[in-house]
């Protein structure tokens, strides 16, 4: 990996100035690859998706034992979901939050749930989405994220 990188073209054989075959694969390949791949995870995850994304994780039922952040659940709804609450309704918002804290987050069930996905079942189980019909709208939007976000067909042409 250490010997001079040479060029061949058709016959002719040109030795690149100090250019080791290691150099060679790493930068000329390896990092060029790496940056398209940066490029395009850019361009796909722009500013929006990632605060959605840091946003939400709040709700996540391993997250929320950690520390419930409902000051970000509520900029989240007010940020990034401005059609599917009412002004009204991000004020109820901050209250079914304050007594879903300490009311269900404190659940023994409410621990054993490992997935937002699982948080919406048991929910709707326990008959909590009635008793947090704003949080459950919520639980139920971010559950769609994956899907409202799908790549279309158009990078993947068969």
């Amino acid at each position: 990996m250490n010997a001079c990188y040479v060029v061949r073209r058709g016959r002719a054989c040109n030795q690149q100035d100090n250019i080791t075959i290691e150099h060679h694969y790493r930068v000329n390949i390896f990092y060029a690859a790496i940056d398209s791949q940066l490029q395009e995870l850019n361009h796909r995850f722009n500013e929006d998706a990632m605060e959605l994304l840091r946003l939400s994780s709040s709700l996540k039922p391993q997250e929320a034992l950690k520390s419930f952040k409902s000051s970000d659940l509520c900029l989240l709804v007010k940020n990034l979901y401005l059609q599917d609450f009412t002004y009204y309704d991000k004020q109820v918002l901050e209250k079914e939050l304050y007594h879903f804290e300490h009311n269900v987050v404190q659940d023994p069930e409410f621990k054993k749930l490992k997935s937002l996905f699982e948080l919406c079942q048991w929910l709707v189980k326990t008959g909590n989405s009635e008793h947090y019909k704003l949080v459950y709208r919520m639980v139920r939007l971010v559950v769609t994220l994956p899907v409202s976000n799908a790549t279309t067909s158009e990078h993947f042409q068969l």
